[in-house]
This record gives structure tokens, C-alpha cells and sequence, in this order.
């Protein structure tokens, strides 16, 4: 039974990390598309906070998934 749960960990781990990264990734296309399309515009401006802000988010929720996933800070389930 422990097995099974340290799979589910470990998958909502992985899980989470790849959300993170698609959310890094997506601000850099979204950033590349403002400056493709759109600069020197106020519509670049907005892309590009928009784009900054999407990345942090993506490096919060990687980082933190990272952290649930290490054995130290994991806190223990109760029975």
C-alpha cells in the first residue's frame, strides 16, 4: 500500500512539473509572438507583462512542486 502511494507522489510530482515548465514555455511563445506581431505597439507592452508575469507564475508552480516531492519537507500522511 505504501508502494502505491509513493507512485501517486511521485506522479502528481511529475504531473505538476510539467505544468510548470508548459506554463514557462507558453509565456516564451507568447513573447515571441508579441515581437513578431506586434512591437513597437501598446499591445506589445501588454504581451510582454502578461508574458513576464505568466513565467513567474510557471516558476512558482514548478519550484513548488519540486519542493512537495522532496522526502524531507513531505509531510506524513495520516492513517
Amino acid at each position: 500500500m505504501g508502494e502505491n502511494q509513493e507512485s501517486i507522489r511521485l506522479l502528481r510530482a511529475i504531473r505538476n512539473m510539467l505544468i510548470g515548465i508548459g506554463l514557462m514555455v507558453s509565456a516564451l511563445g507568447l513573447l515571441a509572438f508579441g515581437y513578431l506581431f506586434a512591437e513597437g505597439t501598446n499591445l506589445f507592452t501588454v504581451l510582454f507583462l502578461v508574458s513576464a508575469l505568466l513565467f513567474l507564475i510557471g516558476i512558482i508552480w514548478w519550484w513548488g512542486s519540486r519542493r512537495l516531492a522532496d522526502p524531507v519537507n513531505d509531510p506524513q500522511e495520516r492513517s
